[in-house]
């Protein structure tokens, strides 16, 4: 019996490569990391560091599952400030909601809703998995009265 082994062109080599480049960088998840800033002018930021959005629901809306969102310190109170939407994590890469320092992420003056999957409720992540939420403090009502 006689087998002949074939030489693989520098072509077809490149191409193997490419192909398995390719998938896999298809099916790797990057997870990206957004940032909200309760002291920025106003909520038009793309959610990098340096151009942050306003609203914690704004920064929400850019997550999908995974990814982490740095709230910068400060006190929210706008109803846009609702924890809510939030994408469900895996168990391997949560889904991460956490202040730029533990505590120094105020949620103040949001009255809370009714029932477990109100819209109104200062955290909602009814039916949701593989979520972490760090170093928030939350005051239901106002705090200086």
């Amino acid at each position: 019996m006689i087998i002949k082994i074939k030489k693989r062109s520098k072509e077809s080599v490149f191409f193997m490569f490419y192909f398995f480049f390719i998938f896999f960088l298809s099916t790797t998840a990057f997870a990206a990391t957004y940032y909200v800033d309760s002291n920025a002018a106003n909520d038009s930021g793309i959610g990098s560091s340096l151009n942050p959005k306003k609203y914690i629901y704004s920064g929400i809306l850019l997550m999908s599952s995974g990814d982490t969102l740095i709230i910068k310190d400060g006190t929210y109170t706008s109803n846009n400030d609702r924890i809510r939407g939030v994408p469900s994590g895996t168990s391997g890469n949560y889904t991460t909601i956490k202040a730029e320092n533990d505590f120094g992420v105020i949620l103040e003056g949001l009255r809370a809703g009714d029932g477990l999957a109100s819209e109104e409720a200062i955290v909602n992540l009814y039916n949701k998995s593989w979520v972490t939420i760090e170093g928030l403090i939350y005051f239901i009502g106002n705090r200086n009265v």
